[in-house]
């Protein structure tokens, strides 16, 4: 998704990013979801500072995927705020893979797990799934 909405951005064709960008604020929003649902709150019960700074950054990711979608709309968007927002992603990632989806591997069995993965399956395949554009 990343990919294509750079070559978007680089062809100046704001249909396609202001597309691409939906589809991944989109795949955001549902995987945050998912987690906040079903596996935040499993964490808090024994870390809840840890719980805690992940729904921080989740906010943070949101305000800053609002932000992005409005210079987006406004025609100002910038290569480099993209890439940061990308950095930022990664950065998140890593840090919730080695807290949150620690925790769960270590924790988690049962219905509880089943739960989870499939609220995170169903969050990306709304992310995946194409989506048409009507003309």
């Amino acid at each position: 998704m990343i990919i294509p909405l750079l070559e978007a951005m680089s062809a100046n064709d704001r249909d396609e990013m202001r597309r691409l960008w939906g589809t991944l604020e989109g795949g955001l929003h549902a995987h945050f979801e998912a987690e906040e649902r079903h596996a935040i709150p499993l964490l808090m019960a024994t870390r809840p500072r840890d719980g805690q700074a992940l729904i921080a950054e989740h906010k943070h990711l949101r305000r800053r995927l609002a932000e992005l979608g409005t210079d987006i709309d406004l025609g100002t968007i910038r290569l480099e705020s993209v890439r940061g927002f990308v950095d930022e992603l990664q950065a998140h990632a890593r840090h919730e893979d080695a807290l949150l989806y620690q925790w769960c591997d270590d924790h988690l069995e049962g219905e509880d797990r089943r739960i989870l993965l499939r609220a995170l399956l169903d969050a990306a395949r709304g992310y995946l799934r194409p989506r048409t554009v009507a003309t």
